[in-house]
């Protein structure tokens, strides 16, 4: 952890430590580090981050600073980021009052919390919505599951709490938490019967057996697949093969409320909403990683106008064999 903290800050990055296996970053509000054995990182942080001409681009500029690591954006993606869903890819952009965004950052007892407020103009109504956003991160205990000894281990729970400080009208704002990981490896994720992904971005790659998906993060096109609440089982894993020889896996538990309001849409099919939980991978074009990616529900004018979610995420590394292991055991 030593040398990466010393890079970020070399490059003009601030970041904070929880615990030490754990990087926070207040610009960004950013998760940029999780490192089971003290030194492997199981996140993407983009190379150009090391650049201090980059940093200090970011921070003057607006639009996305795609440093890495977990972030949070609001969804749904149609009224945030696509001002023309027929010219997708041409007009995608990321506010900047969401990423970088003001975060403010506190110590608390156990742990960090990054804070946000700020005013989002909504694309298809043209309303102006104030929001506020907090996300408290604390060092995981070991999970639930069983976890063969000799394994490495880290990890940390997020609870992400959004609110309106102004009328809602008919926006319908959630948290959309999304976590990069180096390209390379595969994404695993459980499903429920009948499951079956929707293309999001491009023709979308994905395999299904036994109630499971496997996604693998390599590829010439970038592509994007999504499922509803109903099909989601509530648990993303990333396996991921190190040059060493050994292994990383990710594994991220969400809440899953199927009868929950749910707001993202495919921006090509805007009124098909429910979509919770979905899987980015980048073709290289900025920088060749995969995302998992789900929505909480959604705030809704005489519904709700506060929405609080709990999710844990643990990172595991060890001699590959074991390591695979785990990920099959984590599907059954």
């Amino acid at each position: 952890m030593t040398d990466l903290v010393s890079n970020l800050e070399a490059a003009g990055l601030s970041v904070n430590s929880l615990g030490d296996r754990l990087l926070v970053s207040e610009f960004g509000g950013r998760i940029l580090a999780l490192l089971p054995d003290g030194e492997t990182n199981l996140l993407w942080i983009n190379p150009n981050t090391f650049r201090r001409e980059s940093v200090s681009e970011w921070r003057s500029r607006k639009g996305w600073s795609n440093l890495g690591g977990e972030r949070a954006w609001i969804s749904p993606e149609i009224d945030t980021n696509v001002p023309d869903p027929g010219r997708f890819a041409e007009s995608y952009a990321v506010p900047a009052q969401i990423d970088p965004g003001s975060y403010t950052l506190r110590r608390e007892k156990d742990g960090l919390a990054l804070s946000l407020e700020f005013s989002l103009r909504w694309l298809r109504t043209g309303q102006t919505v104030g929001l506020s956003l907090e996300r408290i991160i604390r060092p995981a205990v070991m999970p639930s599951f069983s976890v063969q000894e000799g394994l490495s281990f880290a990890g940390y729970s997020l609870v992400s709490r959004l609110s309106a400080l102004t009328p809602l009208g008919a926006a319908r704002p959630a948290v959309w938490s999304l976590i990069q990981t180096p390209g390379g490896g595969t994404v695993i994720a459980k499903v429920r019967p009948g499951a079956q992904p929707v293309s999001f971005i491009n023709a979308a790659k994905w395999s299904i057996a036994d109630r499971v998906i496997q996604t693998q993060a390599r590829t010439e096109t970038s592509f994007k697949w999504s499922l509803r609440a109903s099909q989601c089982a509530g648990r993303f894993m990333y396996f991921e093969p190190l040059a060493d020889g050994r292994a990383g896996l990710v594994v991220r538990d969400f809440p899953v409320t199927e009868d929950a309001d749910y707001s993202d849409c495919p921006c090509h099919t805007p009124h098909d909403t429910g979509h919770m939980c979905q899987v980015y991978v980048d073709d290289g074009a900025l920088g060749g990683f995969a995302e998992l990616e789900f929505h909480a529900p959604s705030l809704r004018h005489g519904v709700r106008q506060t929405n609080e979610t709990h999710c844990s995420t643990w990172g595991f590394i060890g001699p590959a064999e074991a390591i695979r292991n785990l990920s099959e055991e984590l599907t059954r």
